[in-house]
């Protein structure tokens, strides 16, 4: 992995300058069967996108109560996105 890494072609992604990520971009959105896609460095960043492309400030969203998203990133989404998260009771009994 280091050794891929090392010897990957690499450029300024946001001028679309490198061939990695325009690869990896293209080839998602052939799996998924869409038009495009994006590469976001982190799960953190996904989630956040996600949760931000749905809702509009001052929004609710509720988790379930162990969701990941309620257990691991409520203290940084509320912060950016201006909205408020509430947990509701597990979907399933353990």
């Amino acid at each position: 992995m280091r050794r891929a890494m090392a010897e990957a072609e690499v450029g300024d992604d946001v001028y679309l300058e490198d061939p990695t990520v325009n690869t990896l971009e293209r080839r998602a959105a052939e799996i998924f069967g869409k038009g495009a896609a994006l590469f976001v460095p982190s799960g953190c960043m996904g989630n956040l996108i996600a949760i931000k492309v749905w809702t509009h400030h001052g929004d609710e969203v509720i988790c379930e109560e162990r969701s990941h998203v309620n257990l691991y990133r409520e203290e940084r989404c509320t912060p950016k996105t201006k909205l408020r998260t509430s947990a509701s009771a597990p979907t399933q009994p353990d």
